[in-house]
């Protein structure tokens, strides 16, 4: 009986001794962002089509990102856009005056945001591209005269860019996404006779298609 009762008392004492253990574990465990067993990283991408104004005339910009979400939230990735219809407008530049121009370029850059209520039906994303383009001035009547007639750069510039959005987004399934939002894109750095930092900054509407494991 004695001996059943020592069993018994070393089995209780061991059993708190490890449980004890796993309590100090947990607490010495190194705490980060993304914890050990929970991070959930998935890959996405998307088609976009953006329309504004871009000097003073309507423009449509179409592109793509991608990346990764983290924990469905947080958004890691890049993107790159271009003027798919180019805007024509009336130039003056150094040298002379030109008439008909028009704007050829586009931009890409790292992709940054975060999503609020990823699960629900429908939720927000708030994404951010920060990066840097090139736009031309193009005179597509230059060479007129000629049988083979081509486009002439007149002139160009880098640019630095930074493009926010907000979006509601719709879950149609786990794998496809429809989304819709407005956004702002503002550049500086232009060095232009014809365009300004403020002919090519502006708002914008934009649809997106997503396709991805969500």
């Amino acid at each position: 009986m004695k001996r059943l009762i020592i069993i018994v008392c070393i089995g209780l004492l061991s059993q708190q001794l490890y449980g004890q253990q796993r309590i100090d574990n947990g607490q010495d465990e190194i705490k980060s962002l993304i914890r050990k067993g929970d991070s959930n990283l998935t890959g996405f991408g998307s088609l976009d089509f953006k329309a504004g104004t871009t000097k003073d005339e309507m423009a449509m910009l179409i592109g793509v990102h991608g990346g990764v979400l983290i924990d469905k939230h947080v958004i890691l990735g890049a993107g790159a856009y271009g003027w798919a219809v180019k805007p024509s407008f009336s130039g003056v530049f150094e040298g002379g005056g030109q008439d008909d121009l028009e704007l050829n370029g586009g931009y890409a850059g790292v992709l940054l945001g975060y999503k609020l209520f990823p699960k629900s039906i429908v939720h927000v994303s708030f994404p951010v591209l920060l990066g840097g383009g090139n736009v031309q001035v193009i005179d597509p009547n230059y060479f007129f005269r000629y049988d083979d007639d081509t486009d002439f750069s007149i002139e160009q510039s880098n640019f630095f860019v930074a493009d926010g959005a907000t979006q509601l987004e719709l879950n149609v399934s786990h794998a496809f996404r429809l989304g819709i939002g407005v956004g702002y894109r503002y550049v500086n750095g232009t060095r232009l006779d014809t365009l300004t930092d403020e002919d090519l900054s502006g708002f914008y509407g934009m649809v997106s298609v997503q396709l991805g494991y969500f």
